[in-house]
Parts: C-alpha cells; structure tokens; sequence
C-alpha cells in the first residue's frame, strides 16, 4: 500500500449500503444518545471503543511524563521493523508513543525527536516504518 495523494480523500457510501454491510450500524439507528450508542456497541461486539480510549485516557493521565531517552528511541526503531515485517508502512506518532513508551512521554517531544534524527521517514502526518523514496 502506497501513501498517494488520494490517500486522506473521505469516501461515502450510501446509508442504505452501510446498513447491510455492518450488523452494529443497523443497531445503532435507533439510539438517541452516546451511553445508549455505548451499550448497543457493548451487546452487539462485546466491547465499546469509548470505553478502552477512556481507561486509555485515565492510565496516561496518571503518568509524569518524563523526557524521550536512548531507550525510548530504541524502542520505536524495534517497533518499527517489527511492524514492517507485518506489512505496516505508516503509523501516528500517538500509536509510536503508546506501543513503545506506554504514554509515559510526550507524543509532541517524540515526534520533535524523530524528526530532529530522522527526517527522511516523515511522511506528515504519518510516520513512515521505513524511509520515504
């Protein structure tokens, strides 16, 4: 998969095409609010999203975040083959910080740190695994 200049383009497809593609959408119509939408996602999948981006929120929260070290820089270029391996080609600078620092340091700083050492694998907004040609 190529980063093109399609790429961020939004897609739409019909309400009617939505509904029979994705059992949780058709569920969802009657909902008239965010904790019924959260319910219905719990009964028809097994979880809600809202719920692990909230836990999320409260583990990083609870963190001091400290300075990006040696270490942390290791851990994003071990992530980073490893996620090439599986075919990833571009991650968030969010997910880099979360898979390879448990949030424990700022996203901001780490993108500041990557792009200072390693600008050729910049792919704004992206991070690229690898470098961009």
């Amino acid at each position: 998969m190529l980063l093109t200049d399609p790429s961020p383009c939004v897609y739409s497809v019909s309400l009617k095409h939505a509904l029979a593609v994705n059992h949780l959408t058709a569920r969802l119509t009657d909902s008239t609010s965010l904790g019924q939408a959260e319910q219905v996602a719990r009964d028809t999948v097994g979880f809600s999203e809202i719920d692990y981006e909230r836990e999320k929120a409260r583990r990083v929260g609870a963190l001091d975040h400290r300075t990006v070290s040696a270490r942390d820089l290791e851990a994003v270029h071990t992530y980073e083959r490893s996620a090439a391996a599986r075919g990833i080609q571009f991650v968030t600078f969010r997910r880099l910080a979360e898979a390879t620092t448990a949030g424990a340091v700022s996203v901001t700083e780490l993108r500041h740190r990557l792009i200072a050492s390693r600008p050729e694998q910049l792919a704004w907004p992206l991070w690229s695994t690898e470098p961009v040609t």
